[in-house]
């Protein structure tokens, strides 16, 4: 399993020079953030969970709101945080 801290995330995109990882004051932060999880090798497609197909979940964290997308295989698409 991997773990990721959302302040490791913002020191990632710091390091890119990514400039929407700061806020105006200078200060590392983020107002959105979207972690893809397409497969770029596009293996065999077959369902892994027909309840979640298509589907979208809302979610509420200490730091904001967030999205879980599903794709039509009912795997994770996306997640979206803001």
């Amino acid at each position: 399993m991997a773990t990721i801290h959302i302040n490791e995330i913002r020191q990632w995109l710091l390091e890119q020079g990514r400039g929407d990882a700061l806020d105006e004051s200078g200060s590392p932060k983020i107002e959105f953030l979207e972690i893809q999880f397409e497969d770029p090798e596009q293996r065999e497609s077959y369902v892994i969970d027909e309840k979640m197909m298509n589907a979208a979940l809302s979610v509420e964290a200490y730091f904001g709101s967030g999205v879980i997308q599903f794709n039509e295989r009912g795997c994770i698409k996306s997640l979206d945080f803001s």
